[in-house]
């Protein structure tokens, strides 16, 4: 997250936690993913815990109408899979968008670590949610546009076009997923703000 704000993106969730990573990666196995499949399924058994080491992905959920909605998109030093710690089975869908290395470590091993290593997963998540449940109340008083002009200024934020993820532009499918809105309504939207000039010239590069 950027400082008290919600994001769009969730970034760098481990920064200060230098003893915490020393000794998740003391543990873990590395593991690589490629772009588009998926790291955990919605509705599988999971059975690890993941700190993202490069690369970026997202979380999503698929609505009773089928829709797809993403909560959140993760770049580096971010943890996720909490909840296969407490549960038999995932509660999303967690897809690599790009290249992905991540330090895996079984939930076994997670739920035997000591007090302080608990304290701070529990701290992460804790960072985590709040920042998805910003996202969720204030997105609803945002209008499209203006969700579409946060949504470009928090992936410029990121940088995620500056990392070695072979991802320039934004898909307008992520788009329209992370808004919770219709790929045509997300693609048609931003075109009348690119012929209204309502884009910023820095957030061009990345359309």
């Amino acid at each position: 997250m950027y400082n008290n704000q919600w994001s769009y993106i969730c970034g760098y969730l481990t920064e200060g936690q230098d003893r915490f990573v020393e000794n998740f990666l003391r543990e873990a196995v590395i593991k690589e993913f490629p772009g588009k499949v998926h790291m955990i399924r919605q509705g599988e058994e999971s059975s690890y815990l993941y700190l993202i080491l490069n690369g970026y992905l997202e979380t999503y959920l698929l609505m009773e109408d089928g829709r797809k909605k993403t909560n959140m998109i993760f770049t580096s030093m971010s943890v996720v899979g909490v909840s296969c710690l407490d549960e038999p089975v995932s509660r999303v869908n967690l897809r690599c968008l790009s290249r992905v290395k991540a330090a895996a470590v079984h939930k076994s091993t997670v739920l035997s670590w000591p007090p302080d290593m608990l304290l701070s997963l529990a701290m992460l998540q804790t960072l985590k949610m709040q920042g998805v449940y910003r996202q969720l109340r204030e997105q609803a008083f945002l209008s499209v546009e203006e969700q579409i002009l946060k949504f470009l200024r928090d992936w410029r934020e990121s940088g995620i076009s500056e990392m070695q993820t072979g991802i320039k532009g934004i898909n307008r499918q992520l788009l329209a997923d992370s808004l919770g809105i219709s790929r045509v309504q997300a693609v048609n939207t931003l075109n009348r703000m690119l012929q209204q000039g309502k884009i910023p010239e820095e957030a061009k590069e990345f359309l």
